[in-house]
């Protein structure tokens, strides 16, 4: 049997059933919403990748290189790389 090799803990999302488009999203995609109060505010979402494995093992968020990335990005990754234990769990945080 295969087993995951993370779980991400992330609260559902209705995003589905409200987006208005002509095209469906992939349902292997997990959704995150960020919700903001205003401009020049700082959003943070937190939320929680669990190993379910035996081994621990190092990850590294990376940037998606795009033609049409901008210079200023809409979100930063505060935690871009780590450890996660055997069995633990480790907090991702994005601004």
């Amino acid at each position: 049997a295969l087993r995951p090799w993370c779980h991400f803990e992330l609260p559902q999302s209705d995003y589905r059933s409200r987006r208005q488009a002509d095209s469906v999203l992939d349902p292997k995609y997990q959704i995150m919403e960020f919700e903001s109060l205003g401009t020049r505010i700082k959003n943070t979402k937190r939320f929680y990748v669990l190993n379910p494995t035996s081994e621990s093992y190092e990850f590294l968020w990376k940037l998606e290189e795009s033609e049409q990335r901008k210079e200023d990005d809409a979100f930063r990754c505060v935690t871009k790389r780590g450890t996660i234990l055997s069995g633990k769990k480790y907090e991702m945080v994005f601004e």
